[in-house]
């Protein structure tokens, strides 16, 4: 098991972040660190430090951006899938 992170670029409020951080990273015990998070389950953790960016104007739409910065140390590449698939499916937002 080796560390690995990924990033990405959220349309999302730090706020709307917070809110659904906890559903979305169920077993798993979060403390809110300076700049983000600290996740733990059992032998595993995942760090996460949110940065927001300047909002993306298309047309008359304003939308947040939130770059986060997840790192995982002591996860298989099925855990660290596993968790993404259940992350994913709670921050999607919008229709199509």
């Amino acid at each position: 098991m080796k560390a690995s992170s990924i990033d990405l670029d959220m349309g999302i409020s730090t706020k709307v972040f917070d809110d659904t951080l906890p559903n979305a990273s169920a077993p798993y015990s979060i403390k809110q660190v300076n700049g983000g998070y600290q996740l733990t389950h059992e032998s595993r953790s995942i760090d996460i430090t949110l940065e927001e960016m300047p909002p993306r104007i298309i047309a008359g739409l304003t939308l947040p951006i939130t770059h986060v910065e997840l790192g995982f140390s002591g996860h298989t590449e099925e855990e660290i899938e596993e968790y993404m698939l259940r992350f994913k499916r709670y921050f999607h937002r919008g229709g199509g």
